[in-house]
């Protein structure tokens, strides 16, 4: 918190950006299926496929297509045949509600986030919005297929049970300190209100790049997918929506077919930017889960300033 990195609660930033779209621009309950394109043509040159609510699809054409649309981009398709790949960190994911009623746990959160990691495991805290925390509790294997195999999967559908196998005798984070092991129990006992999902970490190669196609590209996920250990994402996805919207705004201004060429310059640049920050991310995954973690991690997170004297 501080310094050159201002925070906002995603809850609040969503409202604010609610507030300023008109609501008949927004179609909410709308899966994508499925996007095509039709050569030779420039009006409706993109065809995209819905599902509606529990089961209706219809069908929608755009002559310009902005592929926000996360991991699994369907618009990515367009334009590459990369897909993401296992990042070696598998994810069960806790929630703390009312982490005020657990003054410990929220005096050792602090206002931001908590990092403990050793033994290729890591424990991640992180204060949200409603007086919540969200617990993660990481481990590292070569095996995309871990979750499944070790039983966490299935585990994680009973609170009780994915207790048992974080912090029972024979638990995965049985011998860390006594905080961590009640972060965790916090989370567990709270699954009966709040799911407990366990699920691997997927990323987008560093300095992943396509061949343009006229009229189409991709922003956030969908073009730069990384794991959460550098605390990049939202705040990349959100400068590539600003940094895109300028350049549709100038290309609109002088007509219609400077978009493609302000497309193709958005592209080269959000592509030289982010090279940086997901090399920054898979060098934080490889210290955070290093054989002498924490230790790697502290001096990375030193270089970026003196510790605080007080929270």
């Amino acid at each position: 918190m501080g310094g050159q990195r201002p925070e906002i609660a995603r809850n609040d930033l969503t409202a604010l950006f609610q507030s300023s779209i008109p609501s008949e621009q927004i179609k909410w309950n709308h899966k994508l299926l499925s996007v095509s394109r039709t050569p030779g043509v420039s009006s409706g040159r993109f065809k995209l496929s819905f599902l509606v609510g529990e089961g209706e699809e219809t069908e929608e054409v755009a002559d310009i297509l902005i592929g926000a649309d996360g991991a699994w981009s369907k618009t990515r398709l367009l334009l590459t045949n990369t897909k993401p790949h296992f990042s070696t960190v598998s994810c069960i994911t806790l929630t703390i509600p009312h982490v005020s009623s657990h003054p410990a746990l929220a005096a050792m959160i602090g206002q931001g986030s908590f990092y403990a990691s050793g033994e290729k495991k890591a424990v991640i805290a992180q204060r949200e919005s409603l007086d919540s925390a969200r617990i993660y509790a990481m481990l590292s294997s070569f095996d995309e297929t871990y979750l499944t195999t070790s039983g966490l999967e299935q585990a994680a559908k009973d609170p009780q049970e994915i207790k048992k196998m974080l912090l029972g005798s024979e638990g995965l984070f049985s011998s860390w300190g006594e905080g961590i092991k009640d972060l965790l129990t916090a989370g567990c006992d709270a699954g009966t209100e709040f799911e407990v999902t366990a699920k691997p970490l997927y990323m987008l190669p560093v300095g992943f790049q396509w061949e343009h196609v006229d009229g189409v590209t991709i922003i956030g996920d969908a073009a730069h997918l990384m794991t959460p250990f550098a605390g990049e994402g939202v705040n990349c996805g959100m400068l590539d929506a600003l940094e895109l919207s300028r350049c549709l705004v100038d290309g609109f201004a002088n007509g219609v077919e400077v978009v493609d060429g302000k497309l193709r310059a958005f592209e080269q640049n959000m592509w030289q930017r982010m090279t940086g920050v997901a090399q920054e991310t898979w060098d934080n995954l490889e210290v955070i889960f290093a054989e002498d973690a924490p230790d790697g991690f502290v001096k990375v997170m030193e270089s970026h300033g003196p510790r605080p004297e007080e929270y």
